[in-house]
């Protein structure tokens, strides 16, 4: 439920536009659900991240990420 949770994190801190807190959210959130297994919300969760890093105008970071 956590990396659910830090997965929707990351999805509202797009929509606030805060793509910093977008990316801490991401980040954690897919380092749980890696740990768990659990594949959807990991996928969620670096989607976020590479949004993030598209915000901030680093399109290699949203490419490896």
């Amino acid at each position: 439920m956590l990396s659910q949770i830090l997965a929707w994190q990351s999805n509202a801190g797009l929509t606030a536009g805060d793509p910093t807190a977008t990316r801490a959210a991401g980040e954690e959130g897919r380092k749980v659900a890696d740990a768990i297994g659990d594949r959807s919300n990991s996928r969620m969760c670096r989607q976020g991240i590479g949004w993030a890093h598209l915000l901030q105008g680093n399109v290699v970071g949203a490419i490896n990420d």
